[in-house]
């Protein structure tokens, strides 16, 4: 026999975990004065338990994030300058031609140019983005609107 005392403990333990008996899956597009964002990045962070923390990268406008423990979550959103030009040599002393890891081969066309968009800092910041939602199990939309 359950006891209303055992009940009681096994709510606060599965609420205290975060756990309300699934995953969800969030997608949605992300806008910033009213257009969206091409790229950068949205990160969850969950409000229960260990506080796991689930993110996506924003391509296009749009993000999906898979597995977030259905629950409160605050989001942040973030934006980042391109890298800065580098120039590689096409030919590394010897005649070796250079064979670095990830990048392109020399005389490759340079990757389509992406727009920068500079968003305030605050939404870089868990505690003052003001971003949130509840998610819950299975898919989801959640667009996030972004402000100046």
């Amino acid at each position: 026999m359950v006891t209303r005392r055992t009940a009681l403990l096994a709510f606060s333990a599965l609420a205290v975990a975060g756990c309300s008996g699934g995953k969800g899956e969030v997608s949605g597009q992300v806008k910033f004065k009213g257009e969206p964002l091409l790229n950068g990045r949205v990160t969850f962070v969950c409000q229960a338990g260990t506080k796991e923390v689930f993110g996506s990268e924003i391509l296009n406008g749009r993000y999906t994030i898979s597995g977030v423990p259905a629950g409160l979550v605050k989001i942040t959103v973030e934006t980042f300058p391109p890298a800065p030009a580098t120039t590689l040599p096409t030919k590394i002393p010897g005649g070796i031609p250079p064979n670095i890891k990830g990048m392109p081969p020399p005389g490759s066309p340079p990757p389509p140019p992406g727009k920068y968009v500079a968003l305030p800092p605050r939404y870089g910041n868990v505690k003052e983005s003001g971003l949130s939602y509840t998610v819950t199990t299975g898919h989801q939309e959640h667009d996030i609107t972004l402000q100046p």
